[in-house]
């Protein structure tokens, strides 16, 4: 069982066309470019029979036998402190496992569901990472775009799972060389209050287009699947992945394929 707390400031001053709406003491609107937020997370974490292995000053966690891991966040938005703007409150919880099948490989989970209580620029609100490289990345959604998809409540869901030999041993060659087959599957679910997606108007004061992000849809969530390669000189893992929804969004990729360096113990 394990706490944290963190406290930062932090100013944001875009490098693109970026404004929102501030309300003045008068009760009227008027466009604003730079952001100012002083927050408190508090995080509590639990994992039952969780086993470390310590090297130095540094603790690397091997997981936990049986147990799910539990983990809650939440974060107080400060207004008026080192001349921040706003006020609000977030709420995540995550619960992650890793469960062994034995001679059938293992199976990893994790599904966080999260909201955001205030009215705050996009921003501000919970932005998914995506991933725009040719690297393979486990934190975030890999045939996504940077800024995307932005949500005030949300439900996400990743899966991954590795045959540990389970299929290519089947084959003589591959056995030989000892890769491994894997797969998995990321969906998001999730959408933006409509309080908050007026807070960012179309056109600025010079008339430009204001960039905006995509939102999630009524019911139908982003999903994209996996599947590839493992163990390959015992360190790379190639994968290639599929966008099976919003694979209209402009500057979307339908497909792709990354490459990833992992060890394992």
């Amino acid at each position: 069982l394990s706490q944290r707390v963190e406290a930062r400031n932090r100013i944001f001053d875009s490098r693109f066309r970026f404004v929102y709406f501030e309300e003045a003491d008068d009760g009227s609107l008027y466009e604003k470019k730079t952001i100012n937020t002083s927050e408190i997370t508090f995080t509590t974490r639990y994992a039952h029979g969780e086993k470390f292995l310590y090297l130095d000053n540094d603790r690397i966690s091997l997981g936990t036998k049986k147990w799910p891991i539990f983990q809650g966040k939440y974060t107080v938005g400060l207004k008026d402190v080192f001349n921040s703007q706003f006020e609000y409150q977030k709420a995540e919880f995550q619960i992650s496992q890793k469960v062994r099948l034995g001679s059938f490989g293992n199976t990893s989970y994790t599904g966080t569901i999260g909201k955001v209580f205030g009215t705050l620029p996009y921003p501000l609100l919970n932005t998914h990472l995506g991933n725009e490289t040719p690297f393979y990345n486990s934190l975030s959604f890999n045939l996504m775009n940077y800024l995307e998809f932005v949500t005030d409540e949300y439900i996400t869901m990743k899966f991954a799972h590795h045959f540990e030999g389970q299929l290519l041993n089947r084959i003589p060659l591959m056995k030989k060389l000892k890769w491994r087959a894997l797969a998995n599957a990321d969906i998001l679910y999730g959408s933006v209050s409509e309080v908050n997606q007026n807070l960012i108007p179309k056109f600025d004061e010079e008339g430009y287009r204001v960039p905006s992000f995509q939102e999630i849809q009524g019911y139908k969530p982003y999903v994209e699947i996996g599947y590839g390669i493992e163990n390959i000189f015992k360190i790379i893992r190639i994968e290639m992945f599929h966008r099976l929804t919003y694979y209209k969004n402009p500057g979307a990729n339908k497909w792709g394929i990354k490459v990833g360096v992992q060890f394992k113990l």
